[in-house]
Order: C-alpha cells, then sequence, then structure tokens
C-alpha cells in the first residue's frame, strides 16, 4: 500500500510540473505543436524548449524537420546544446539532410564538434551529399579540416554526377580546401561519369593556380 501511495505521489507531482509547463506555454502564446517545438529551437529559445520538454513534447518529432536539425541550420548553439543533452538523436534527416550537413553547409565548426562528439555520422549520405561535400561545396575550409582529421572517405562521389569534394572544389577555385584535401590524401586522378578529373574541372574554370596545386 506504501508503495502505491508513493507511485501516486509521484505521479501527481509529474502531473503537475507538466501541467504548469504547458500553462506557461499558452500564457506566452506558444501553441504546444511540433512546428512550434521547432520553431522555438529554431529561434534559440532554450527556456521555452525546456517547457515543451516538460510537457511532454518528443524531442525527436520530425514532421518535416527536427528542432535539432532547424537549430543546426540557423546556427542555434545553445538550442543544439540543450537537445543533445536531453538525448535528441543527431542523425535524424530531413530534406536538409541531418543536423551535421546543416553544420557543414554553415561552417559551423562549434555545432559540428557537438554533433560528432555525440556520434554523428559523418559519412551520412544526405540529398546534397555527404558533410564534406557539402562543406567544399559552400567553400569552408576550416569545417573541411575538422572532418578530414576524422579519417574519413575523402573521394565519396556523388550518385548523380560522379563528382568528389575535390572536384567541386577545384571547379569553384578553392584553392585553400583543394589544399588541405590533397595534403590529406583526396585521389586526384578519379574520375566523374562524364570522365572529368579535378585538373579538368580547374581548367575548364580558368583557375590556373588550383590546376599548379594540383
Amino acid at each position: 500500500a506504501l508503495c502505491l501511495a508513493l507511485l501516486a505521489a509521484g505521479c501527481a507531482t509529474d502531473n503537475t510540473e507538466k501541467d504548469a509547463a504547458l500553462k506557461r506555454l499558452r500564457d506566452a502564446g506558444i501553441p504546444f505543436t511540433s512546428d512550434a517545438f521547432v520553431n522555438t529551437a529554431e529561434k534559440g529559445d532554450v527556456e521555452s524548449l525546456k517547457l515543451f520538454i516538460a510537457g511532454g513534447m518528443d524531442p525527436d518529432v520530425n514532421d518535416t524537420e527536427t528542432a535539432l536539425i532547424a537549430a543546426a541550420d540557423s546556427n542555434r548553439k545553445e538550442s543544439v546544446e540543450y537537445l543533445l543533452s536531453i538525448k535528441a538523436n543527431p542523425d535524424d534527416k530531413s530534406y536538409l539532410g541531418t543536423a551535421l550537413c546543416s553544420a557543414a553547409k554553415n561552417g559551423n565548426t562549434e555545432i559540428t564538434g557537438m554533433l560528432l562528439e555525440k556520434g554523428a555520422d559523418e559519412e551520412f549520405e544526405g540529398p546534397n551529399g555527404t558533410p564534406l561535400f557539402i562543406a567544399a561545396q559552400y567553400g569552408r575550409p576550416e569545417l573541411v579540416r575538422q572532418l578530414v582529421e576524422r579519417k574519413i572517405d575523402l573521394d565519396w562521389r556523388d550518385p548523380v554526377t560522379g563528382m568528389t569534394p575535390l572536384m567541386i572544389a577545384a571547379r569553384n577555385g578553392d584553392n585553400e580546401i583543394v589544399g588541405i584535401l590533397c595534403d590529406s590524401g583526396a585521389d586526384i586522378e578519379v574520375k566523374d561519369r562524364k570522365d572529368r578529373n579535378a585538373v579538368n574541372y580547374a581548367s575548364a574554370g580558368g583557375h590556373s593556380e588550383t590546376v599548379s596545386i594540383l
């Protein structure tokens, strides 16, 4: 009987805390919906995120994207840190890819470090490529350097074009990223589906200095 009484008391406390959190959200004009939860993460409002979680929101709820992906895509470090602390899945995906794909696009090494520390898949193949491919495409040298230190596949090929991170950096004339990739062991000779390699891309773009690096 004592155990049942203690259990009932615990449930009552949980419900009181949940009701209080939901009331605070209502008072702030924030609906308790998955969209509002994701938007809150995107805005970096960690205190409201905590209210959502206390109110029973699943941290990995995913209608079009998760709160973690939205936070990473908006460079909201505090939101990312909080969501990871409550075990949000770093590898949930959306039309953007994963949170790591978003961090790579933005060149945010701090958020990338947080995600990698929690076991994010550094070789996830999203709609825009792997995190390394995305970082090379968007010209994020520090992010490229951070990823190549993880001993990942430097020569991943886009399934449609056959392009590698080195090819896309060469096409863009991004000498810093080309240098990082070459120094890390990227294959200069690998060819895409149209039989072009990184040198061909650099030459076609008129990037003579890039050609000399290669």
